[in-house]
């Protein structure tokens, strides 16, 4: 495509711009885009794919994708409006899918939750595997964050069947590790490393292989410190140091496997009682999720702010930053092992004040509750109390 662009005259074909935007969007998934540098840059080829009104359905598609990636949500809004009401079944159902990203990553489980009903039967109507494959996974992730595990692992193991068939390396290994993650949710340990077996075993390149390595190490660290395992989950850390050391400058790609390597190394370290390091990692954690401008991954590494907040003698603050997280997913997530241990603790600790803090967190607008778990907001709150 890029030997296409280069062609003299190809700038007069209308189609380039469309060529243009999905060169951007495959350079982003492989972590060859900066953002928010390039910000502008994918503001600049959603307008240019507006004014030439190509028939094409991506088109439709790529104008409002441009726009979420480049953080300019309400304009992605507008335009996504615009694919919902097309005449196109794909285009419309392509843009309930994003609509159902979009919710997923701020945390608006109410919003995923409609579009999920409807999304699966269009896109099984449709045929796509790729358009159903997605839905499955956003409805799964739905059901996990809902509790139902069974339904859950329905939607994902389908989906890994369609992922794996289409040759998707990337997108197989997250799925493969929600499956794990709802194994160790289920209690089933040697279910989890099963999955993680197969998370080792996909092929992945350049930047999607260290996500990949990331990802393997971070849920190597959940499984040990779910079953308390102090020797697999000191290995776990050291490997997460490793990978993490090796990162280049952060991008936001990078970032979202980071957070989650943070967040996972910062769990470990606290099982190890190493309580420097672990606030190092909650720093660097909280600093990478900010970069994705997703809640759900800003609350993750919250869990482990507050698992720290714990560990230094601020369980006040822990409750308060535990209820923020519930604010920004959008859900307590009952079946969540680091959610369900830090709740026991901090009620063991505060007893009715519990209820209190959470509340205080809970209770906070979006903006106001991923400042409040910043490791900082920690520190300070705790000094005026």
């Amino acid at each position: 495509m890029r030997f296409a662009l280069d062609v003299p005259g190809a700038d007069d074909v209308p189609e380039a711009v469309l060529a243009e935007a999905m060169v951007s969007l495959l350079t982003f998934g492989t972590g060859g885009i900066d953002l928010p540098q390039r910000a502008e840059e994918m503001v600049a080829l959603s307008q240019r794919l507006g004014r030439v009104r190509l028939e094409h359905p991506a088109a439709a598609i790529l104008r409002p994708l441009l726009l979420f990636l480049a953080d300019r949500r309400d304009g992605a809004e507008s335009v996504m409006d615009e694919a919902l009401a097309a005449a196109d079944p794909w285009v419309r159902a392509a843009g309930r899918l994003m609509r159902m990203a979009y919710a997923e990553n701020e945390g608006d489980v109410d919003r995923l939750r409609r579009n999920a009903q409807a999304g699966v039967p269009e896109w099984e109507a449709i045929g796509d595997r790729w358009g159903l494959a997605s839905m499955l996974t956003s409805r799964g992730q739905l059901r996990t964050l809902d509790g139902d595990l069974i339904g859950a692992a329905e939607d994902l193991e389908r989906a890994a069947g369609l992922i794996h068939d289409l040759g998707s390396h990337d997108d197989h290994v997250m799925v493969i590790m929600r499956l794990a993650d709802l194994r160790l949710r289920a209690g089933d340990g040697d279910g989890a490393r099963r999955h993680l077996r197969t998370m080792r075993e996909v092929r992945t390149y350049g930047a999607g292989d260290l996500m990949r390595r990331m990802l393997v190490a971070a849920m190597d660290a959940a499984v040990a410190l779910s079953e308390d395992d102090a020797e697999a989950a000191d290995r776990a850390h050291d490997r997460l140091h490793e990978l993490l050391e090796s990162l280049a400058a952060p991008t936001i790609y990078t970032a979202h496997g980071a957070a989650v390597a943070h967040a996972a190394a910062a769990g470990a370290a606290l099982r190890a009682g190493v309580l420097d390091d672990a606030e190092e990692h909650v720093r660097e954690g909280y600093r990478q999720a900010l970069l994705t401008n997703d809640r759900p991954i800003l609350a993750t590494v919250g869990l482990s702010v507050a698992g720290w907040a714990r560990a230094t003698g601020r369980s006040r603050d822990a409750a308060v930053v535990l209820g923020a997280c519930t604010r920004l997913r959008g859900t307590d997530d009952p079946t969540n092992p680091v959610v369900i241990a830090l709740t026991s603790a901090l009620r063991e600790d505060l007893g009715v004040d519990f209820e209190v803090c959470y509340a205080e967190g809970a209770g906070l607008d979006p903006e106001a509750a991923e400042a409040r778990i910043a490791p900082e907001a920690v520190r300070t709150a705790a000094a005026v109390r």
